[in-house]
Parts: structure tokens; sequence; C-alpha cells
């Protein structure tokens, strides 16, 4: 170590800063983040109101606590190594870039089961 890092260690020991001994979770983890932002003087209303992200679908928000549904799927490397070369060059997450191809898909599936 050089006389720079001793100096900032013994500094930061010396500060009383200790990292948390306990996690919390569940209602008391709300309860106590709510309990911050007030402290804070924070408007926790507002706050709730702008956690998570818009949904995909432009509807209002959901449910405080309710997740978009969800999709899992294992995918060969070849896929994997494909949807990578495809999404770094139209600049698009994992995400999106799998969302619209899935849309593409079940529109094109959508308009042949209609044409039968």
């Amino acid at each position: 170590m050089s006389e720079e890092t001793d100096r900032q260690l013994a500094q930061w020991a010396e500060s009383g800063v200790t990292t948390p001994r306990r996690a919390v979770t569940g209602p008391q983890a709300s309860a106590e983040a709510r309990a911050m932002l007030e402290a804070a003087g924070l408007d926790v209303a507002a706050v709730e109101r702008r956690v998570g992200r818009p949904r995909l679908d432009g509807e209002p928000p959901r449910p405080h606590g309710q997740r978009s549904p969800r999709i899992n799927v294992a995918v060969s490397d070849q896929t994997n190594q494909a949807i990578e070369e495809v999404r770094a060059k139209l600049g698009l997450s994992r995400s999106d870039l799998v969302r619209k191809a899935l849309d593409a898909y079940l529109a094109e599936a959508s308009d042949l089961a209609h044409a039968s």
C-alpha cells in the first residue's frame, strides 16, 4: 500500500462510518425507506408515482408492486450472437430488440392465421 492509501484508510477508520450489519427487507425496508424520504422533506406520494419504468403499451402505471409480464427463454449460442450483432448495429438494448422481433413475428403469424 502507498502512504496515501494508508492515510485514507486511517481517516475512514477514525470517521466512525461503518458498514451496516443487517439487511432490512420486506415491509420493514419499505417503512424505513419511507421514513428516510419523509425526514429528507420529500413528498413520498410523488416519489412513489415516479418509481419504475413507464409501461410498454402506453397505458397508465400498474398498481404499486405489479410488474409487467415477463417471458424468459433459453437460446442457442448462435441466436445469442445474432441478437448481440443486430442489437449493436441498431443501437437497441437486448430487451428492445427481442420485443420488436417478437411483435413482428406475432403480427405476421396473426395475419397468416386470419388468412386461412
